[in-house]
C-alpha cells in the first residue's frame, strides 16, 4: 500500500475520482480531493485521507490441487486482502464451501485450509460488497 508524495487539494473545477493522460513524468491521479503526482511508501500527510488501496484481485492459489477430503493448505496471492475479516462476514471459498484457518499475511498474501470437495471449482473472495473469482483455480482429485 502506499501513501502520496507531492499532494495538492483540488480546487472546485477539478473532479475527484479522474486519472488523467498526461506524459509518464505529468501523470497525476486524484483520489479523495487530493491530487497526487507521486506515490511512496510513507503515511503520515496531514489532511490526506490514507492510504491508497489496491484492488481486490486473485493471483493465484498455491497449490492449486489438493485432496477431495480437504485440508489441503493453500496460500492465496492477490491484492486487497489486508481488509479481510470474516467476522464482519467477510469470505474465502472453494467451490462455494468456505476456506478453513484463514489467515491474512498481508495486503497481497493470505494462507488457508480448502473445504472437501470435487472436480475443478471457483476460488472467490469476498470483502464488504467486493467480490472477486479465479474461475477453476482449483482442481480436487
Amino acid at each position: 500500500m502506499y501513501a502520496a508524495r507531492n499532494v495538492h487539494p483540488l480546487r472546485e473545477s477539478e473532479t475527484a475520482g479522474v486519472t488523467t493522460t498526461w506524459p509518464e513524468e505529468q501523470r497525476q491521479q486524484v483520489i479523495d480531493g487530493w491530487r497526487i503526482t507521486e506515490r511512496a511508501d510513507f503515511d503520515d500527510l496531514e489532511g490526506f485521507p490514507g492510504d491508497i488501496d489496491e484492488p481486490l484481485s486473485i493471483v493465484s492459489i498455491d497449490p492449486n490441487t489438493g485432496d477431495e477430503a480437504g485440508g489441503t493448505a493453500v496460500t492465496l496471492t492477490g491484492t486487497g486482502f489486508a481488509d479481510f475479516d470474516a467476522v464482519a462476514g467477510d469470505s474465502w471459498t472453494i467451490g462455494g464451501e468456505p476456506v478453513t484457518n484463514i489467515t491474512v499475511v498481508s495486503d497481497t498474501e493470505m494462507t488457508g485450509e480448502t473445504p472437501a470437495g470435487t472436480g475443478e471449482s471457483d476460488v472467490v473472495v469476498t470483502i464488504g460488497e467486493e467480490s472477486v473469482t479465479l474461475v477453476g483455480g482449483f482442481e480436487y482429485g
